[in-house]
């Protein structure tokens, strides 16, 4: 008996099987496809958060060095101040 012959035993099992075969691999790639697009959004989302964490990190240190800068410079008065008051020989 030939193996692809229609009607025949062995024929209708490779068809099922081939069917088979091609379902799977059409699922195993729709996983491949969504794993892909997952990975994509968590990268995405990821580096939105790094970048806005820089930006935060960098924001902070600026504020710092401005607020440490104006008390400096307020205490440079006063100093200045009280010496103008206190020292006569400034």
């Amino acid at each position: 008996m030939p193996f692809n012959v229609p009607g025949s035993v062995c024929g209708d099992r490779a068809v099922r099987k081939t069917r088979l075969h091609i379902r799977q691999q059409d699922r195993a790639g729709f996983a491949y496809v969504a794993v892909l697009l997952l990975l994509v959004v968590v990268f995405t989302m990821g580096m939105g958060f790094i970048l806005r964490v820089g930006a935060e990190t960098t924001a902070t240190m600026t504020r710092g060095n401005t607020m440490q800068a104006h008390y400096l410079a307020e205490s440079a008065v006063n100093h200045a101040m009280w010496r103008l008051l206190n020292d006569p020989t400034f």
